[in-house]
């Protein structure tokens, strides 16, 4: 019964068959020592649910609110992951805004010495796996999809490099 006010929140809300799947099913009980027998069966099960947009998890909670189960029944509820449809587009902003900020410290750098900026000898990309206590001085750059209203933490993608130019 639980189940099915379930998938019908969940298909008000328009959440389409294909974008609901079952990913554990577990059962807990209680077991009373005295009396030898197992009592409180419970079944869980985990639902995904796949949503193309922030605007319909916020649609979600509050159909889930307004029928009562998001209270009563549904005991977990959480974001597995987050994507976004550009973000190849937003990596590559990244990218580009990482050789800027390289470009425009090394400039400043050079002009304290009276010299020029030349052309970029090498780009080494510094993986984001690095340890965080290592101190190296790399060149950032960020890009952050517009976010909306939902109170969703919005994506950050960050760029880290290492640049040698060559003096002029």
């Amino acid at each position: 019964m639980i189940e099915k006010q379930l998938i019908k929140a969940l298909k008000t809300a328009g959440i389409k068959d294909k974008n609901i799947t079952y990913s554990a099913v577990q059962m807990h009980r209680d077991y009373d020592r005295v009396k030898r027998k197992y009592y409180n069966n419970r079944l869980y099960k985990t639902i995904n649910v796949c949503v193309y947009a922030a605007d319909e998890i916020a649609e979600l909670i509050a159909i889930l609110e307004k029928d009562g189960l998001l209270d009563k029944e549904v005991t977990n509820f959480g974001v597995g992951e987050l994507r976004h449809t550009d973000m190849e587009k937003y990596k590559q902003q990244a990218k580009v805004e990482a050789i800027q900020d390289a470009q425009a410290k090394a400039k400043l750098i050079l002009s304290t010495m009276g010299k020029k900026l030349g052309n970029i000898s090498t780009i080494e990309e510094i993986s984001a796996q690095r340890n965080s206590t290592d101190n190296s001085q790399g060149f950032y750059g960020t890009a952050t999809p517009a976010s909306t209203n939902t109170g969703m933490s919005p994506i950050t993608i960050t760029y880290k490099l290492e640049a040698v130019f060559e003096i002029k």
